[in-house]
């Protein structure tokens, strides 16, 4: 007799220790000498059960427990900007912890349809960012799920469907940060927690395969929404951001502080980065078998990614238009044998794939290549 429940048990351990000496000569000055050390250690215990409520509803719980440890220590040294070496130490340090925990529900209706449910929590650790700038706390999500997974027509037609919510508190974000109190560093790039935000949206698959014909298809729609979140736009600072001007001042400037108020803006409401409202993929095969258990397997796909924010400050040059791609390939396939000609953009589309802050990244040309594999 099956038993009616399985369950899983399971500890993780992680220790790294990155150390960086860098030494740096440069007119104008200063010269740097730096000798960093950051420790990152993390640790987990974990359990999952399965339980066979009858022979066609299933109940999953989990539970997670997760402690980490960012710790920075080092020093600095500055040549050349004063009669004698100035020292800046870089110590710094997080520490967090967090129970998550899932609940889901697994429902086989019938022999062709499976429906599932489930609640879950995920976590992501805090750490450290340069010197002089905050550190960041961990980031939390609750995921909210539910779908549909079928077969249709004997199972030549299968197709997937699910909604999802996630409601993230102290989300971690890229930005430049503000410099501490009393920091003699200046402010920089590093990670931040924006507060809360919300992402959520609708997937649909389907795949169909009758005798050598096969088609899948994939859509899916996101709608990522921020709230709070007070965003420094670096390029509004003086020299970009990249002099020392001290901690906030709040209302007025001096000699060791900054008013940040000009450069910063409230960003609630706008999307996430790199968050495309609707994407949508489909591929087409087709299979000519021929003699002595050969075949050719001629394949097409086709991509479209809508139009997308590189950065949630959203200025001109953060923004993607939409692209479409298009891939295909050409196999020769044996019992043992696979060679595949195949290219990669087709139509030899041009798109900036991406965007740093200082420059674009462009998309890959259309690429052709040749693969051959042999099956033991």
């Amino acid at each position: 007799m099956i038993p009616p429940f399985t369950w899983v048990v399971g500890a993780f351990y992680f220790h790294d220790v990155p150390e960086i000496k860098l030494g740096v000569n440069q007119n104008p000055p200063p010269n740097v000498d730096a000798q960093v050390k950051t420790t990152k250690t993390g640790q987990a215990v974990f359990g999952h059960m399965t339980y066979d409520v009858n022979s066609s509803l299933e109940v999953e719980l989990g539970m997670r427990y997760t402690k980490s440890d960012s710790k920075k220590e080092g020093e600095t040294i500055l040549f050349n900007l004063a009669p004698f070496p100035i020292v800046l130490d870089q110590a710094a340090q997080q520490k967090d912890d967090a129970f998550t925990s899932k609940v889901a529900l697994n429902w086989t209706l019938n022999k062709e349809h499976f429906m599932y449910a489930f609640y879950a929590e995920g976590y992501k650790a805090g750490g450290v960012n340069s010197p002089g700038t905050p550190v960041f706390e961990p980031e939390k999500v609750t995921d909210y799920e539910v779908g549909l997974k079928s077969k249709w027509l004997n199972g030549q037609v299968k197709t997937q469907l699910n909604a999802y919510y996630m409601d993230y508190q102290d989300m971690q974000l890229g930005s430049y940060l503000i410099p501490d109190g009393n920091s003699a560093f200046g402010g920089g790039n590093g990670i931040t927690n924006i507060g809360e935000a919300t992402v959520k949206g609708l997937e649909a698959q389907l795949q169909l395969h009758v005798n050598n014909f096969r088609l899948d298809t994939g859509f899916s729609y996101t709608n990522s929404t921020l709230g709070e979140t007070l965003y420094t736009n670096p390029a509004l600072l003086p020299a970009a951001g990249n002099i020392p001007l001290g901690p906030d001042c709040a209302s007025s400037a001096s000699a060791t502080c900054f008013d940040y108020s000009g450069a910063t803006n409230n960003l609630a409401g706008v999307e996430n980065a790199y968050s495309p409202k609707f994407t949508f993929t489909a591929g087409l095969e087709y299979s000519f078998e021929l003699e002595n258990s050969t075949a050719v397997v001629a394949r097409v796909d086709y991509s479209y990614t809508d139009e997308q924010w590189t950065t949630i400050q959203q200025s001109p040059s953060d923004y993607l238009k939409a692209r479409s791609l298009v891939n295909a390939s050409l196999s020769y396939l044996t019992e043992n044998w696979e060679v595949e000609l195949f290219t990669t953009n087709l139509t030899n589309e041009t798109y900036i794939a991406g965007f740093d802050g200082t420059g674009w990244f462009l998309g890959r040309p259309r690429e052709v290549a040749i693969k051959a594999s042999y099956l033991f």
